[in-house]
């Protein structure tokens, strides 16, 4: 059976968002930094395996529904992830990994 990096990018990344559902800051009401820390902490689980670092730092926009995160991997490749405080578990791990997605080839790095 062959595996499909892809497939397995989105599981890993799922499991990450599912690991730390119960940190995750929710309302409207939350600060941009802990919606960027809960990111980062993501990150954390999600790349942990993996030889490279990520940041996670908020990007100045007027409060709304959504945060806008510059995520960086290894301090070049970035994307921006927007961040909605009222979205469910699934609905984060899709939009982290659409976002991350889009950084060059983020799903190779990451074993599941």
């Amino acid at each position: 059976m062959m595996y499909d990096e892809l497939t397995g990018f989105k599981c890993a990344v799922a499991v990450a968002v599912a690991c730390l559902e119960d940190e995750r800051p929710k309302g409207e009401s939350i600060q941009p930094e802990a919606a960027a820390q809960y990111v980062s902490d993501v990150l954390e689980v999600l790349l942990s395996s993996a030889p490279v670092e990520a940041t996670v730092e908020p990007m100045t926009y007027p409060r709304c529904c959504k945060i806008p995160l510059i995520v960086r991997i290894d301090g070049h490749d970035a994307c921006l992830y927007w961040y909605y405080p009222n979205a469910t578990a699934s609905e984060v791990a899709q939009e982290l990994e659409g976002a991350l997605l889009g950084l060059a080839k983020v799903e190779e790095r990451v074993i599941a």
